[in-house]
């Protein structure tokens, strides 16, 4: 590995085209790749996640304001929603 023209190929690795400019430029093995390509799935996964955590919790402290009366308990939900979030808790809302 090493080469432009292995590079321009598409090489052996079967991933997406950032991830293999980046293992090029690295000079990564294929076990490295893998394990590259691994841990940004994981943080593609978490990023997803946090933002259906920070949708929940707008639409947990909407809900707490829609009503004639400010709703305590939906907010204090909201709150604990936002805090569970935040500290990357298993537990969702």
């Amino acid at each position: 590995m090493g080469s432009d023209e292995e590079f321009g190929s598409g090489g052996s690795f079967g991933v997406r085209r950032p991830l293999r400019f980046l293992a090029w430029k690295l000079e990564l093995d294929e076990a490295q790749v893998a394990e590259l390509a691994k841990i940004l799935d994981e943080l593609k996964t978490e990023r997803a996640q946090a933002a259906v955590d920070a949708r929940r919790t707008v639409a947990a402290f909407a809900d707490a304001i829609a009503g004639e009366q400010f709703a305590d308990a939906r907010a204090a939900r909201a709150r604990t929603c936002a805090c569970r979030a935040r500290s990357g808790c298993a537990t969702r809302c």
